[in-house]
C-alpha cells in the first residue's frame, strides 16, 4: 500500500530585509548579564528614495516651471475694452462676421486694410517689393504703355512674309550700292531701341538728381531753423510734443550708452546717501567755523568770495615801470610816492563809498559799450544810440558837481511812493524793458517811481535785459547796479524808511547772486566809508550811539553773507567794527541804552551758530543790569573812573531802575525800533524802560543758550550777572516781566550749579571679590542609580524651557539637513540639464561637420574636373 503524501499548505513568503539597509539603536536598559540589546528602528534607503520622490514632485516641478508664465488672453472682439458698451461690441462682432462670410471685394486690391483680429483667415498675404509693401513704395517703375519699343508693321511684314520686299538698295559710305539685308534691319532696330532707352535713362537720372538736390537744400534750411517761420500760428501750441516714457528711456539710453549699468538703489540706500551728503555738508560748515590752525591743507576749499577776489586780482596785469639815469647819475624818471592805504579788511577798495561818481565818465563809457553791443545784436535802429550820445554830451561838469553835493546830503528830499487802502495795484503799468541807469540819481529815480512791493518785478526785468549770459560785459553793469542799490539802501536807512528796507534787501540779494566778488568788494568799500566817519579820535573813550543807518548796514551784511565762517572777507571786518561800535557807544540816555541792547542782540545772532565768545557783549549786559539795580558800595558805577562811556549827569547811573510799579498800559504798549532814533519823545519814559528790560532779559537768555558749551568758564562769565539779577526788586515789575526775571535767574543759577567743578576728591569704587559659596549637599532619600534624572523635572522650574529648547535645536538640525539635500537635488538637476544640452549640441555639430565634409569633397571634385 502506497504512502499518502500529507498536503502541506505553503506559508506566505516573507521578504527578508537587507541587513545593510537597516538602522539599529541600542536600548539603554541592559540585560542581567550587562549586555545591551539592539533593535532596528528605521530603513534609511527607503526613506531616502521616498524623500527623492517627494522632491521630484515639489521642488522639481517648480524648477522645471521656473521662468514660465501661463496667461489666458481673451481674444474675443472688443471684450478687453472698457470704453465700449454692449451695443458697440455687438456691432463690431457683426461687422467681423459679415467680413468673413463675404470675403474680399477684389482679390487684386493690394491696399485693402487688414484687421488685427483676422489672423486665422487664409489668403491674407502682403505683397512686397525689396522688403517693403507695394502700397508703401514711393517710386514704382511701371511698364511703359506707349509703342516706342514695338516694330513697325511694314518692317515685320517685309522681314517675315514679304519675300522680295527686302530687295531695297542702299548706298554705303564708300559710295557703293548694295542690297538691304535682314541683318541691316535688325541692327537698325537694335540701335534705335538703345538710343531711346539711353534718352529715357538720362531724363530719369536728371529728375533723380534734381530731387536729391532739392532734398539736401530742404534739410539745410531745416537745420538752420528757417522753416520754423513758416509754421502755422494756430498750431503753435502743438509744437511741443509730449514725450512718452518709451521715448524718454530711448533718448537716455542713446545719450548714456557708454555708461555702465548701476544697481537700482533701495529706499534705505537712498536715505543713507542723503544722510551721508548732509553729514559732509555739516562737516564742511563746522570746518569753516574752526580756526586756521586746524588744517591748513584744506583751507583752500572754504575761501568762498575771498578766493574769487584773489583769483581776479592775479589775472590783472602788473604795471610795468623803468628806471633811467643820465651821465651824472641823476634819476630821469621820478618814482611815484606810494599812497597811504587804510587796511580795514578790504585793502584794495576805495575808502570813500560815495566817491564812485568821480569816475562816472568811465562807468558811462562801459555802459555805453555794453548797450551798443546789445543794440547791434538785436539790429535795432541807430537813432536811439545817437540820442543817448547826444544826451551824454549835453551833460555839464557843473551839473555833476551839483548832483554829487545833493547825494552827499544823503537824499534829504527822497520821495517814495507808499500804498494806501484805496491804492489800486498798477502791476500792468510796469514796463517790460528798462534802460541801464548810468548814475545813482537815475537808479534812485527809477525805484522811487514804483511801490516797494513792485521793486522785485522791476529788478527781475532789469536783470533779464542785462543778464551776464547775454554779454560778458554785463557783469560790470550788474556790479554798478549792486553799488547803486546798496547806496539806495543806505539812503533809505538814513531817512528812516523802515518799511522799504526789506524790499530793497531782496533787490540786493538778486544783484549779489549774479556777481558775488564785485558785490563783496562794494560792501567792503561802504564798510570803510562808515568806519572812517565813525572812528574815534586819539584819546576819546566814547562816541555817540550808532545811527540807524549803521544798524541797518550790520543787519544787511548778516542777511547777505554767511556769518558762521571763521573768516569771511566781508563779515569778519564788519563784525570787528560792530564790536568796536558797541565798546565805544556812549550811554547818556534811556534811548542810548535801547540802541546798545539792539546792537547786542544783532551780534549775538551773528555768533549763534559759530558760538564765538564776545566779551564786549557780556560786559555791556553786566553794565545794563547794574543800571537797573539800586547802587551799593563796591559797584563800579560809583567809581568815576570806571565805565567812562556812561554819563553820570542827571541820574545817568539809574536809567533802567524802576522806582515805582508801572501802569498796565505802559507795559502793554509795544515799542517801535524807530522810536530809539528819534529826537522827540512820543512814548513815555516808563514805557520805554519796560520794553528795554524785556529786551535785555531776552538778550541775556540768548547769551546763556549760546555759551552753554563753555562749561568750565560758565560760572566765571555769568556769576556777576546772576548777582545783579538777584538784586533786582521784582515786586515793582509787572507780573509777566517778574516771571521772566525769575525764570532767567533760576536758569542761570541751575547751570552754574551744574557746571561748578567738584571740590571733593573722587574715589574709585572698589568691587569686593566674592569667595566660593559653600553649600550643603542635597540628600535624596529615594535615589535610583539607573534613573538619576527621574524627578528632575519636578524639582527644576526651568525644565519645560529646557525641553522646548532641545526640541527647537533638533528641529533646526533637521531643517538644515533638508535644505542641504534640496540644494544637492537642484544642483544635480542643473547638471543633468546641462549634460543634455551639451550632448545635443555635440550631436548637431557632428552632423554639420559631416555634411560640410561632403560638400567640400564635392567642391574639390568639381574644381578638378576639366571643362
Amino acid at each position: 500500500m502506497a504512502k499518502t503524501k500529507k498536503s502541506r499548505d505553503r506559508k506566505p513568503r516573507v521578504d527578508k530585509p537587507n541587513p545593510f539597509d537597516l538602522k539599529f539603536a541600542n536600548k539603554k536598559n541592559m540585560t542581567a548579564k550587562g549586555a545591551r540589546t539592539y533593535v532596528p528602528v528605521g530603513k534609511p534607503s527607503a526613506a531616502r528614495s521616498k524623500a527623492m520622490e517627494k522632491r521630484e514632485k515639489t521642488i522639481g516641478v517648480e524648477y522645471r516651471r521656473q521662468g514660465c508664465v501661463n496667461q489666458i488672453v481673451d481674444h474675443r472682439i472688443a471684450e478687453r475694452s472698457n470704453l465700449l458698451n454692449a451695443e458697440e461690441k455687438a456691432s463690431l462682432r457683426f461687422a467681423e462676421l459679415k467680413k468673413k462670410q463675404i470675403g474680399k471685394r477684389n482679390i487684386f486690391n493690394l491696399d485693402e486694410p487688414k484687421e488685427k483680429n483676422n489672423e486665422e483667415e487664409d489668403g491674407d498675404y502682403v505683397f512686397t517689393h525689396k522688403g517693403k509693401s507695394l502700397s508703401e513704395v514711393q517710386r514704382f517703375e511701371r511698364g511703359e504703355a506707349d509703342d516706342n519699343n514695338e516694330l513697325d508693321g511694314d518692317v515685320v511684314a517685309l522681314a517675315n512674309f514679304g519675300g522680295e520686299g527686302l530687295d531695297v538698295k542702299v548706298t554705303d559710305e564708300d559710295g557703293m550700292t548694295r542690297k538691304y539685308s535682314r541683318k541691316d534691319v535688325i541692327n537698325e532696330v537694335i540701335t534705335n531701341s538703345k538710343n531711346a532707352k539711353y534718352i529715357r535713362q538720362m531724363a530719369k537720372d536728371d529728375i533723380t538728381l534734381a530731387t536729391e538736390n532739392i532734398d539736401e537744400r530742404f534739410k539745410l534750411m531745416k537745420s538752420q531753423g528757417l522753416m520754423e517761420k513758416l509754421k502755422d500760428v494756430q498750431n503753435k501750441s502743438n509744437d511741443k510734443r509730449v514725450m512718452e516714457d518709451y521715448d524718454e528711456i530711448y533718448q537716455t539710453l542713446m545719450a548714456d550708452g557708454g555708461r555702465k549699468a548701476m544697481p537700482t538703489l533701495s529706499e534705505k540706500e537712498k536715505a543713507e546717501r542723503e544722510a551721508q551728503r548732509l553729514f559732509e555738508l555739516e562737516k564742511e560748515r563746522l570746518k569753516r567755523m574752526q580756526s586756521d590752525s586746524d588744517d591748513d591743507s584744506d583751507n583752500g576749499k572754504y575761501d568762498g568770495v575771498d578766493e574769487e577776489i584773489k583769483t581776479a586780482k592775479k589775472s590783472k596785469k602788473k604795471v610795468s615801470f623803468s628806471i633811467a639815469y643820465d651821465e651824472d647819475g641823476n634819476l630821469l624818471t621820478p618814482l611815484e610816492k606810494p599812497k597811504d592805504v587804510e587796511h580795514v579788511g578790504a585793502d584794495e577798495e576805495v575808502d570813500d563809498f560815495y566817491a564812485d561818481d568821480d569816475d562816472a565818465e568811465d562807468g558811462d563809457d562801459e555802459i555805453d559799450e555794453a548797450e551798443d553791443e546789445l543794440m547791434n545784436e538785436e539790429e535795432e535802429v541807430e537813432s536811439d544810440d545817437e540820442a543817448v550820445e547826444n544826451d551824454e554830451e549835453e551833460g555839464d561838469i557843473e551839473e555833476d558837481e551839483e548832483v554829487e553835493e545833493e547825494e552827499e546830503e544823503h537824499d534829504a528830499s527822497l520821495n517814495l511812493k507808499t500804498r494806501t487802502t484805496t491804492t489800486i495795484d498798477p502791476t500792468a503799468d510796469i514796463p517790460f524793458t528798462f534802460s541801464m541807469p548810468k548814475k545813482y540819481a537815475a537808479f534812485r529815480d527809477l525805484y522811487s517811481s514804483f511801490f516797494p512791493d513792485q521793486w522785485q518785478i522791476v529788478t527781475e526785468r532789469l536783470i533779464k535785459c542785462y543778464h551776464p549770459s547775454l554779454n560778458p560785459k554785463n557783469k560790470k553793469l550788474i556790479a554798478y547796479l549792486f553799488r547803486y542799490s546798496l547806496r539806495f539802501y543806505d539812503t533809505l536807512a538814513k531817512n528812516h524808511a523802515v518799511e522799504q528796507l526789506p524790499s530793497m534787501l531782496n533787490v540786493l540779494r538778486q544783484f549779489q547772486g549774479l556777481n558775488k566778488p564785485a558785490a563783496a568788494g562794494i560792501t567792503r568799500s561802504l564798510l570803510i566809508y562808515k568806519r572812517n566817519h565813525y572812528r574815534p579820535a586819539g584819546k576819546i573813550v566814547s562816541r555817540p550811539p550808532p545811527t540807524f543807518d549803521l544798524i541797518a548796514f550790520f543787519t544787511a551784511v548778516a542777511e547777505l553773507y554767511p556769518t558762521s565762517d571763521h573768516y569771511h572777507p566781508v563779515c569778519s571786518p564788519t563784525f570787528t567794527f560792530a564790536v568796536e561800535v558797541l565798546r565805544f557807544s556812549q550811554i547818556n540816555s534811556i534811548k542810548s541804552c535801547g540802541i546798545v541792547i539792539l546792537l547786542s542782540k544783532i551780534l549775538m545772532k551773528w555768533v549763534q551758530e559759530s558760538q564765538r565768545y564776545i566779551p564786549e557783549v557780556i560786559n555791556i549786559t553786566r553794565l545794563l543790569l547794574n543800571l537797573a539795580v539800586e547802587k551799593q558800595s563796591g559797584d563800579f558805577l560809583l567809581d568815576p573812573f570806571a565805565y567812562r562811556n556812561v554819563s553820570r549827569k542827571n541820574g545817568g547811573i539809574d536809567l533802567l531802575l524802576v522806582k515805582e510799579k508801572p501802569k498796565a498800559k505802559e507795559f502793554e504798549t509795544s515799542l517801535n525800533t524807530l522810536e530809539l532814533f528819534k529826537t522827540e519823545d512820543t512814548v513815555s519814559e516808563q514805557c520805554i524802560r519796560m520794553n528795554l528790560l524785556r529786551s535785555l532779559f531776552s538778550v541775556i537768555d540768548l547769551t546763556v543758550d549760546v555759551y552753554d558749551r563753555l562749561k568750565l568758564a560758565f560760572g566765571a562769565i555769568f556769576t556777576p550777572q546772576l548777582q545783579f539779577l538777584l538784586r533786582i526788586d521784582g515786586t515793582k515789575y509787572p507780573a509777566e516781566l517778574s516771571k521772566m526775571l525769575n525764570e532767567l535767574t533760576q536758569k542761570i543759577s541751575d547751570k552754574i550749579t551744574e557746571y561748578n567743578p567738584r571740590t571733593s576728591r573722587q574715589r574709585k569704587e572698589i568691587k569686593k571679590i566674592k569667595l566660593i559659596k559653600m553649600l550643603d549637599p542635597v540628600i535624596d532619600e529615594d535615589f535610583d542609580s539607573e534613573k538619576p534624572h527621574r524627578n528632575s523635572r519636578k524639582k527644576d522650574p526651568d525644565s519645560e524651557v529646557k525641553r522646548l529648547k532641545k526640541m527647537v535645536r533638533n528641529e533646526k538640525r533637521g531643517a538644515l539637513k533638508e535644505l542641504r539635500l534640496d540644494a544637492q537635488y537642484i544642483s544635480a538637476a542643473q547638471q543633468k540639464k546641462n549634460e543634455e544640452v551639451r550632448t545635443e549640441r555635440n550631436y548637431k555639430t557632428k552632423r554639420i561637420i559631416s555634411s560640410l565634409q561632403g560638400q567640400e569633397s564635392e567642391y574639390k571634385k568639381r574644381k578638378m574636373k576639366k571643362f
